[in-house]
């Protein structure tokens, strides 16, 4: 049995309708998805931004707790340092004591051995420039650390910019696109 022209052409806009509807209904979806994704996106920001406070407060927490702990180190390591300069001076005194007429030979020869307060000035001031050391160490560190921060700021705003670039891109290739297959179908 063979349909008439009519049917046919009924049943084939039929058919066009339902694409044109299905096409409609995929296309709705999908940009509704795509809002959602950006509503979700915008969400999960904002919850960011609400723990930043928090966030800056670390890192504050985190310099001052830095910087104490140098504080104590350094602290600790010169008070130790000041017991071992006490002990070698006890210990270098009745030495230097006993062998005073030998110093006196180092004297009348032109060559000066160090008093045991000289060995402990010595020893005193390359204690100290240690120290100095460990602190600008730990300057070195922090900028080191902030130095980090500002390359990751500076790659941001270069993700920025080039997302901005390749969603233009994108948009200029899609438009062309739908452009030419509409001048190709009208051609046809």
């Amino acid at each position: 049995m063979s349909s008439s022209p009519s049917t046919r052409r009924q049943q084939q806009q039929e058919r066009d309708n339902e694409y044109i509807r299905n096409t409609q209904q995929q296309h709705e979806a999908t940009i509704r998805s795509i809002d959602e994704t950006k509503d979700n996106i915008h969400r999960s920001i904002e919850e960011s931004r609400r723990e930043l406070p928090r966030y800056s407060q670390t890192v504050t927490d985190f310099q001052n707790e830095t910087a104490d702990a140098s504080v104590e180190i350094a602290d600790n390591f010169l008070e130790s340092q000041k017991e071992v300069i006490n002990s070698m001076q006890s210990a270098w005194a009745p030495m230097a004591e006993r062998i005073g007429q030998a110093a006196n030979y180092w004297t009348t020869s032109g060559m000066t051995p160090f008093s045991p307060s000289e060995m402990a000035d010595v020893y005193a001031r390359t204690i100290g420039a240690m120290a100095e050391a460990y602190a600008a160490s730990t300057r070195m560190a922090t900028n080191m650390m902030f130095a980090g921060m500002e390359a990751t700021r500076a790659t941001t705003n270069y993700a920025r910019q080039n997302a901005k670039e390749a969603s233009r891109i994108t948009s200029n290739t899609s438009r062309a696109f739908a452009q030419t297959a509409k001048e190709a179908v009208q051609v046809q």
